[in-house]
């Protein structure tokens, strides 16, 4: 999330560009390219780019993906900043960080897994959304990947620097579309 990511960037003093949950969403601190790219809105200190749909679509479609598997999926939405703590490792603060979301939403299955796994990609697709899974969960958002997200920021790079080389580094398939 933009939170985690700038609680990240502020803690090393860096004044960088982010990309965001998932590739979702993009942050460039405003000045930092000499011409700002279009259409961004301002959050603090930076520009948010929205890549793809935001939340409220995106939990619209897992409540329904959740109706079709009889209940069986439970989100972040659905979680508080303790249960996320205890799911993922985090801290009590970066649980939290982790719950301030913009565009997607991780979830994962409490019952019948096997039963829906292969068809909730198409059920995603049908409402305009993708289904990733990645390391701990499965994540839910609109039309964008972390790979997509790489290319659009290089190319911000590249209009004002130059060439540039990237280096991605990943551990689960939400990062394949990336690496």
């Amino acid at each position: 999330t933009a939170a985690e990511a700038v609680h990240f960037r502020t803690l090393l003093g860096l004044r960088e560009p982010m990309i965001v949950e998932s590739g979702c969403g993009m942050y460039v601190p405003r000045g930092y390219f000499r011409e700002a790219p279009p259409g961004g809105s301002e959050r603090g200190d930076d520009l948010r780019y929205a890549l793809a749909v935001g939340r409220d679509e995106v939990l619209r479609g897992l409540a329904a993906l959740n109706e079709r598997t009889g209940g069986s999926l439970r989100g972040f939405s659905d979680m508080t900043a303790d249960e996320v703590a205890r799911e993922t490792g985090l801290s009590p603060d970066m649980a939290a960080a982790a719950l301030d979301r913009e565009f997607d939403e991780p979830f994962k299955f409490m019952r019948r897994e096997a039963e829906f796994a292969g068809s909730l990609p198409g059920w995603a697709a049908e409402r305009g959304l993708r289904l990733l899974t990645g390391a701990r969960f499965h994540h839910l958002h609109g039309q964008s990947d972390k790979g997509r997200a790489l290319r659009e920021m290089a190319a911000l790079y590249r209009r004002e620097r130059g060439p540039v080389r990237t280096l991605a580094l990943g551990d689960s398939p939400l990062d394949l579309p990336m690496l």
